[in-house]
């Protein structure tokens, strides 16, 4: 019997180490995501809101601020995770088993990218781009500001509910 116990015990740690490496390895890429994109922006983006074509600096103003924020949020969440899976494999070794498997951890942190994916959309429409026409072959791109910025409720609710959802919460799991 104490030889089935620690065999068991061993294939359990063994999945846990396997597992948390997975979890580890998800955190990795959004934080080098996030590295990237901050370095991309600070490179590219621009002060200024008016542009003579659709370059890459428009782009990185336009999308640098919602990508930084999806990998803050995935990295947190995962970090959650990572918390909670630990948690589990201690408080309850043996019913943890049964849910800490590499199928679960895979749906797990997809679903952290997911989900920030679609409540950050809102982000996306900070900016209006406009053109305007300042002769036969001379248009200027001018960033606007776009309904997110506009819309005073709608922008206070989102930011109380990414408050909530994406630091209180995470916050409260981890005491």
């Amino acid at each position: 019997m104490a030889k089935f116990i620690f065999i068991f015990k061993s294939l359990f740690e063994s999945l846990f180490i396997f597992i948390l490496s997975f979890i580890i390895v998800g955190l990795a890429v959004s934080d080098f995501m996030l590295c990237l994109v901050t370095i991309i922006g600070l490179q590219l983006s621009e002060d200024n809101l008016v542009y003579q074509s659709r370059d890459v600096g428009m782009y990185a103003t336009l999308y640098g601020p919602y990508f930084q924020n999806l990998f803050i949020k995935t990295s947190t969440s995962i970090t959650v995770l990572m918390a909670l899976y630990r948690h589990a494999a201690v408080a309850r070794p043996i019913s943890a088993k049964q849910y800490l498997t590499f199928c679960n951890t895979l749906i797990a942190i997809s679903s952290c990218f997911i989900f920030w994916t679609l409540a950050l959309l809102p982000f996306l429409w900070s900016w209006k781009v406009e053109t305007v026409n300042c002769g036969p072959e001379d248009n200027m791109i001018v960033l606007d500001s776009g309904p997110f910025e506009e819309d005073e409720v709608f922008k206070q609710f989102f930011t109380h509910a990414w408050s909530i959802i994406g630091f209180i919460i995470p916050v409260l799991i981890l005491v």
